[in-house]
């Protein structure tokens, strides 16, 4: 980071006695629990030491133990960062696609053993592939992100990756399944059920797939069956559609756009939206608790959307300029999450998950 706050800005609280959530006009910019001041102590100065820039916020069960934003949302402007800040959540929006493909196979729409080939009938490898495969990441497909140049033919890959994001709303859009062909042609990186390999193209699909069996778009649906029930008041899936702004060393700031992280990284909120998401996920308000068990039941690392061992449900996300974390500890029901407008080179958030983590549990 190129500035600090003021140790004045990093020491300003609100006290709101019993304050364990509400809507977000009602959500505090920072909130310590009076009951865990030296936690809170301890937070300040480790994120305030290290430059932090972001918002952070760490509860157990129903109630909040610390939320608060350190540095700036927006350089530029000098706004300075808060609990309610938006940031790109980047992969931490598969979770919510696994959730939206399970609630639409409880509802009969589709199944897990349902071949792509029911979706997308021109894909033949797509005969040996399943959703369920997409889901924990062994679709045996490359990742058109991260292996944009074995997924795509050469002559697309650099305007590709010029367009993918973008720093201004006139740059022109990717349309819609535009991947698809070019999904068709690819070579396969594995055998399909055979090997993990964590790969953004599965999750995109699933996205597609979330559209043609509900009959909305993804953005919609994820609207009116997570998002506005779990009261996620601030979160979206919009272009350039957050407060906080991430900035790269030459001072350029991007947004990753909805056509190129549909399903895999599209979702924007704040620590508030994650949070509320997590409650109503983990306390079986979202998917059935069969469904919720197919989700944190890992294979070979993998659940649906998240990462998972006998005492964790985590996920990271990434973009150009924002990095995220969010873990679950079900034994305590703890919730660790912490969003950061800094790229993952300079900050990563899953390293702070880990101290925050670890000051809680030596308090």
């Amino acid at each position: 980071m190129k500035h600090k706050i003021s140790s004045a800005l990093l020491s300003a609280v609100i006290l709101i006695t019993g304050f364990s959530g509400c809507k977000s006009d009602e959500r505090p910019e920072k909130y310590i629990n009076p009951d865990y001041t030296d936690y809170a102590a301890k937070v300040e100065d480790y994120l305030g030491r290290c430059s932090y820039s972001g918002s952070v916020l760490v509860a157990k069960g129903d109630e909040i133990i610390y939320a608060g934003g350190f540095g700036y949302a927006d350089e530029k402007t000098g706004a300075i960062c808060t609990a309610k800040d938006t940031f790109e959540m980047g992969s931490i929006s598969k979770q919510m696609t696994a959730a939206a493909i399970l609630k639409l196979c409880e509802r009969g729409k589709l199944s897990l053993d349902d071949k792509l080939t029911r979706f997308f009938p021109e894909f033949d490898k797509g005969e040996d592939i399943t959703i369920r495969n997409l889901l924990n990441m062994q679709s045996g497909l490359y990742d058109y992100i991260d292996d944009a140049h074995k997924f795509f033919p050469a002559d697309f890959v650099v305007e590709y990756l010029r367009r993918a994001d973008a720093d201004n709303e006139d740059e022109p859009d990717f349309e819609r399944e535009f991947l698809l062909p070019y999904l068709y042609e690819a070579p396969l990186k594995s055998a399909p059920d055979t090997d993990f390999y964590y790969c953004n193209t599965n999750y995109y699909l699933l996205g597609l797939i979330i559209e043609y069996a509900s009959g909305k778009s993804y953005q919609d649906y994820l609207k009116d069956e997570i998002f506005v029930p779990c009261g996620m008041d601030t979160a979206n899936n919009g272009f350039m559609e957050t407060t906080a702004r991430g900035y790269y060393h030459n001072g350029t700031t991007l947004s990753m756009r909805t056509s190129t992280a549909l399903g895999c990284g599209s979702v924007n909120g704040s620590v508030y939206d994650l949070y509320d998401w997590m409650k109503c996920l983990y306390g079986g308000k979202v998917v059935s608790e069969e469904s919720l068990k197919a989700m944190t039941t890992p294979v070979l690392g993998y659940g649906f959307g998240l990462m998972a061992t006998s005492n964790i449900y985590y996920h990271g996300g990434c973009t150009d300029v924002f990095n995220t974390y969010a873990a679950y500890y079900p034994k305590d029901e703890y919730y660790i999450i912490a969003f950061s407008n800094t790229p993952i080179e300079m900050t990563s958030t899953t390293y702070v998950g880990y101290n925050l983590w670890d000051f809680l549990v030596s308090e």
